[in-house]
């Protein structure tokens, strides 16, 4: 019985890290816990059987040079040191003059795990967006994934709050 439950907390532990050793880890500590920051980690007992998505970190900040510099870094470094996975793909990237303004990737997964890892971000309206979530599920399934978002709600201090 002991060896079963070092087992599930071991496998627990994996799970809750699959975020450490990314570059965008650090923007999430560094950005989350600054003035006006919003930041948003929910895994799966909060996801439940609404999505195959079994963790959602989100970031938003105010949009400033300094941060989106970071955050751009920070993307191409995990993009680059995840590119050795087979199954990792820029699912999207949209630029305008020269700067990213948009972009989709999936780092992809260990050979020995089926959870695929994603980095999403976006400029809009003043605002800069850094989500990084990970599931069982192909690329091609990620929209619809994020779609399922929009109908869960959760209750922070007795008021739901909707996702979008």
């Amino acid at each position: 019985m002991k060896k079963i439950l070092t087992i599930n907390m071991l496998f627990i532990s994996i799970l809750c890290s699959a975020q450490s050793g990314l570059a965008v880890d650090s923007v999430f500590n560094e950005y989350g816990r600054r003035q006006g920051s919003a930041l948003l980690d929910l895994n799966k007992d909060v996801l439940g059987g609404h999505t195959r998505i079994e963790r959602y970190k989100c970031l938003i900040i105010k949009a400033n040079d300094i941060a989106a510099n970071d955050i751009r870094k920070a993307l191409a470094t995990d993009r680059e040191s995840r590119s050795k996975h087979t199954n990792a793909v820029t699912i999207k990237e949209i630029t305008e003059n020269g700067t990213l303004q948009n972009a989709s990737y999936c780092l992809g997964n260990e050979a020995e795990s089926s959870v695929t890892e994603y980095l999403l971000y976006s400029v809009s309206k003043g605002r800069i967006t850094l989500v990084y979530l990970t599931g069982r599920f192909q690329p091609r399934e990620l929209n619809g994934e994020l779609s399922k978002l929009k109908d869960l709600f959760i209750k922070v201090n007795n008021k739901e709050i909707k996702l979008y």
